[in-house]
């Protein structure tokens, strides 16, 4: 699994959509019908960088999960996102590369706690 990070925006240019901020954090850029989030906040010399998903709007929880998922895991389409949820179960059920199913969970454990703390309930 690959987190890659980008550079979070701290205005946006001429109007052309609006920052949503919670708790100093700037958690979203909503432009149109799609949001790009940021989870997973770090700064750095040059800004604050962070995970970056994009997600239709009106952002809800579940989108955001499904977006961290599809963005860490190379998912493009809902056809990858079932194909690679099948391949977990299988793991699981046969109890072969379960390290690979317990990093997802964690994963997903912390998207959802990072959700939480950035107030996208």
């Amino acid at each position: 699994m690959i987190i890659s990070k980008v550079m979070v925006p701290e205005s946006v240019k001429d109007g052309q959509g609006t920052l949503l901020r919670r708790n100093g954090k700037v958690v979203a850029y909503e432009r149109g019908s799609v949001a790009n989030v940021y989870i997973f906040h770090e700064d750095t010399e040059e800004g604050t960088r962070a995970m970056e998903l994009k997600v239709p709007i009106p952002i809800t929880r579940a989108k955001c999960i499904n977006a961290a998922e599809m963005a860490a895991y190379g998912l493009n389409d809902a056809m990858d996102v079932a194909s690679f949820a099948s391949s977990l179960s299988r793991k699981e059920r046969k109890g072969e590369d379960i390290e690979e199913v317990q990093e997802h969970d964690a994963f997903i454990g912390e998207v959802k706690e990072e959700l939480t703390a950035l107030g996208i309930l």
